[in-house]
Parts: structure tokens; sequence; C-alpha cells
């Protein structure tokens, strides 16, 4: 079978390849479109909690990890690489951008029937393409446009998110800021000065701001980052402790080995043991 650079993924077969409780970097960008059921998820240091129906983003610039599937799970998860959006025009390659955005702040979309409805009927389209691909010289034209179409859908919800954020307070915009920024440098920046001046605030401004709205101070919301990006690299690849010390910035292998057994109660060898022998 052809590989388009796009596939779709239901509720079996997601719960068939996903291992609860383990951080992991999604390989594509993907969004879903939840008719049933509820999830529980976390990007990077934030917990979302979705519930059916609704449409949700998942990029790939961060680290995730899945907590809870219910058992009534009725998901589609159309997934696409970024040769497949590169085939497609300049203007729904914006969704790149868009779903990046999305999946940072958290905001997914809660759909009306209507909205499900159509969303569903795309899905079922894709499906039925996909699995007749083959036999169809044009199955890769049909699939953008048919993409496009769906995207434009999920243009036209935007406004819903859009006046959510309307509301959003300084203090959470300070915060989101922060998590942004953070996510962008914690590899090679732990010190909170240097986030409180991305934004032009003191420190203290800082530190009071994060911990009224998360509960957190700035120095463990980065050790979150570190943690679990640390957890996904020993996971999915094959580095030594020394080289994932160097790349989050740690001095030799026995700093980010201390580090980690302090904020998880094992070192990262152990972590990567343990994970690999309960997959048998």
């Amino acid at each position: 079978m052809n590989d388009y650079g796009i596939r779709i993924r239901t509720a079996e077969d997601f719960k068939a390849q996903v291992t609860l409780n383990h951080p992991f970097y999604p390989k594509d960008i993907s969004f879903f479109i939840l008719k049933k059921g509820r999830m529980v998820y976390e990007r990077q240091v934030e917990t979302i909690e979705v519930e059916a129906p609704l449409l949700g983003f998942i990029d790939k610039k961060a680290v995730f990890e899945f907590t809870y599937l219910s058992d009534d799970l009725e998901v589609y998860i159309i997934s696409f690489t970024q040769a497949f959006t590169n085939r497609l025009s300049l203007k729904t390659n914006s969704l790149q951008s868009y779903t990046y955005f999305k999946a940072y702040a958290g905001q997914n979309m809660v759909l009306t029937p209507a909205q499900l409805d159509e969303l569903d009927a795309f899905a079922h389209l894709f499906e039925r393409i996909l699995a007749n691909g083959d036999q169809n010289p044009n199955t890769k034209n049909i699939l953008g446009s048919v993409f496009s179409g769906i995207i434009q859908l999920i243009a036209g919800y935007d406004s819903i998110s859009k006046a959510i954020h309307e509301k959003i307070s300084r203090a959470e915009l300070i915060t989101l800021q922060f998590l942004r920024n953070v996510e962008v440098h914690f590899r090679n920046e732990q010190d909170v000065r240097f986030y409180a001046e991305k934004q032009f605030i003191t420190v203290r401004h800082l530190t009071v701001t994060l911990k009224n709205v998360t509960g957190k101070t700035a120095r463990q919301i980065i050790s979150e980052f570190l943690i679990k990006e640390a957890k996904a690299i020993l996971i999915d690849s094959d580095k030594t402790i020394y080289q994932i010390a160097h790349e989050l910035g740690f001095s030799d292998g026995y700093t980010f080995s201390h580090f980690f057994k302090k904020n998880t109660s094992t070192n990262p060898t152990d972590y990567r043991k343990n994970y690999f022998s309960t997959l048998g």
C-alpha cells in the first residue's frame, strides 16, 4: 500500500499503539475528532482533560503523555507529515502554525452536533479513500482536496476559541507566554531571570504570577519540562546517559542522573529498563 503522508486511526488502533503513563514525541502533527468518551493527557507540563464532542490537536514539537482513555472511547485521529502538507497550497500549509498554537494553548474546541457530523463525514471519507487508494491513480490529489476541505471547516470553527482567548486575564497571558518561552529554550536556559526578562517583568512578578495561576514555581515548571524531555528521549532513542545529559544542558551524566532521581525517585538507566520490561 502506498504511503500518502496522511493516515487515520480509530480508538481501537490508538489504544493498541499508545502506552499509558509514558511520555513520547508524536511522529506527526495530528488532530482528533472525539465522538464519544473521555481522554486525559499531558502536553509537556500541562494536564488536558477532553470529553466528547470535541476537536483536539496534537503537535510534534512537544512531549505528550496519555494517562487515561475511557472504555467507551470513539475517536478519529488524523495524522499528516511535512511532506504531505508541502504538496498542498500555501494557504493550507498555514495549518501547521495554526495546529501548533491550538495545541500549545490547550484550547481544544467543543463541537456542536452539526459540527461533529460534518467532521465525522470527512473522517469516513478519508477512511474510504485510503482503503481504496491503490486502485485510483488520483488518490494523492483527492486526499489533498478533502484535507483542504476539512481545514476550511476547522478555520471556521476558530471563532469559538477566539472568543475564549479574548477573555483571558493578564496573569494567564504571562503564564502562557512563560510556558511558550520555556518550551523553546528550556534545553539551554534554566535561569528564571532569563524568562522574566523575555517578558520585561521582574523575577518576583513572574514568580508570584505563576504561583497564583499554576500553583508551581518557575523552577518547578522548568524541571518538569526537563524530566518530560528526558523520559521521552530515554524511551525513543538509544542515546547514552552522557549524551542525554549534554543535550539537556547538564554538565555531566552524574549531575543529570542526580537531577532525574531527585524528581522521579529512580535513575534514568532504571527508568529505561523498567519501561522496556513492561513491554514484555
